[in-house]
């Protein structure tokens, strides 16, 4: 019950209890409380957003994880395969890395499907030069260069690994 700018609360034993409120009468009614749900949930999802554009952008590293971990920061056209396995990668505004194990046969299917053009090394060259990533200066003589979008990488054929890196700079 309202009473000029007063909230009267009801209690077990009929007392009322008034209750001042500055302003006018105070009405609440559902859809009040629907609206301010509906708000509090698009700000809990702006939120989950927002967090993820900053893990994409502020540079995301690990190592030693499944493709499947992997692939939630890597972009959408570098998805690896799910037969990959001991990845390490970096992924931030301008930079996407990854160095990981694959079998031969799965690298050539993956670069297939992505349309990447793959020549075989005919000199020997470094595996990784990498922006961010630890080097790895072991010389490839066996295995097949790739190159995705924006990027270059290699395979090595001795070690079943391969490794990219690419600009995401737009």
């Amino acid at each position: 019950m309202y009473t000029d700018s007063r909230i009267e609360i009801k209690t077990d034993s009929r007392q009322s209890i008034p209750i001042a409120i500055p302003g006018n009468e105070v009405k609440l009614n559902l859809k009040h409380l629907v609206f301010s749900i509906t708000v509090c949930v698009i700000l809990t999802l702006l939120a989950q957003y927002a967090l993820r554009a900053y893990q994409r952008y502020s540079g995301v590293s690990d190592a030693g994880v499944s493709a499947r971990d992997a692939n939630q920061f890597l972009p959408s056209d570098l998805k690896l395969p799910d037969e990959v396995s001991d990845v390490a990668y970096y992924v931030d505004f301008g930079i996407s890395e990854a160095e990981f194990a694959i079998s031969e046969s799965q690298f050539l299917i993956w670069c297939k499907s992505n349309g990447w053009r793959v020549d075989p090394i005919v000199q020997p060259l470094a595996f990784f030069q990498s922006a961010v990533l630890p080097d790895d200066s072991r010389m490839i003589h066996s295995g097949f260069q790739f190159f995705p979008p924006d990027g270059k990488g290699v395979f090595d054929a001795d070690r079943d690994r391969a490794c990219f890196c690419i600009s995401t700079f737009p």
